[in-house]
């Protein structure tokens, strides 16, 4: 995502560390990597924390892989908050990073870490009936509902790039940090609600949640393409102020080239496609009894 003009205050340079903003001409502002680390350990120490407790409390075992599952999507999200993403010129194709980073990687690892399921095994009885009683609740019911995630997970792709919200989020850091933020959440409510390991009494079965992930997956591709089709005619981020007194770069400017250009950044469907592959077939890898809880092969 372009970038635009940030502070220069302590509060606006971290905001913009965590926003990503790296593009900015210079070396990455001090407390970038520190902020990805902080992100990252805010992930992946509470749930060090749960299985603790889990193991405290329960007989079963936890699952290594389900550890190394969390600790693998804290660190991608680590990775696409950091400096580490600064080594790529263009700022739409850092963007694009980020959004697979974010909205599509690190949720499949969070989601096949099974939270809640640590979480009922951490807490105390009156703890598990308090989560229970939040998971049963109405507006939860609706929100997991893998329709309701699907809109909040790729309609707010269609509105963040074709309105002129991509724009204001590539001139504020804060606008841009709550975009990651967004790609966070609702990526990992729809992982969780298509593929989620978590016991789930009102989740859909297996062939509702199948056609909704290839409906999503459609929707993401054809945004994909009518964004490579229309790129000369999309909203774009502002340019910082460094980069206004230098000429356009040969090949991104407008027509069949910006197409060409947008072709190997934000417009490209192939990622994408990838992974909406791979949520799919994590979530045809059980068999679903009537009750709907998954067993395994």
């Amino acid at each position: 995502m372009g970038t635009g003009p940030v502070g220069t205050g302590p509060v606006s340079t971290a905001l913009a560390a965590a926003a990503g903003h790296h593009g900015v001409p210079g070396a990455p502002a001090p407390g970038a990597w520190l902020v990805a680390v902080l992100v990252a350990a805010a992930l992946a120490l509470p749930y060090a924390a749960g299985v603790a407790a889990y193991r405290s409390r329960m007989p079963r075992p936890w699952r290594p892989a389900r550890t190394a599952a969390w600790c693998a999507g804290a660190l991608l999200v680590g990775v696409a908050v950091s400096p580490a993403l600064a080594v790529v010129p263009e700022p739409a194709v850092r963007h694009m990073l980020q959004h697979v980073l974010l909205g599509m990687l690190a949720p499949v690892g969070l989601v096949l870490a099974a939270p809640v399921t640590l979480l009922l095994g951490a807490a105390s009885t009156r703890g598990r009936r308090a989560l229970a009683a939040v998971l049963a609740a109405r507006v939860v019911r609706v929100l997991t509902h893998p329709v309701t995630a699907a809109l909040l997970h790729v309609g707010a792709l269609v509105v963040l790039y074709l309105t002129p919200l991509y724009g204001l989020a590539g001139r504020e850091p804060a606008v841009h940090a709550l975009v990651l933020v967004h790609f966070l959440l609702a990526g990992t409510l729809f992982a969780w609600a298509v593929a989620g390991t978590d016991p789930a009494p009102h989740r859909p079965g297996l062939g509702t949640r199948a056609v909704v992930l290839v409906v999503a997956a459609g929707v993401h591709g054809a945004l994909a393409k009518y964004l490579y089709a229309h790129a000369d005619r999309l909203p774009r981020a502002a340019p910082t102020r460094s980069r206004r007194a230098r000429p356009p770069r040969s090949g991104c400017t407008t027509g069949a080239t910006s197409r060409r250009c947008c072709s190997r950044s934000r417009c490209s469907p192939a990622g994408g496609a990838a992974v909406h592959a791979g949520v799919r077939t994590a979530a045809g890898g059980r068999r679903w009894c009537p009750g709907g809880r998954p067993r395994a092969h």
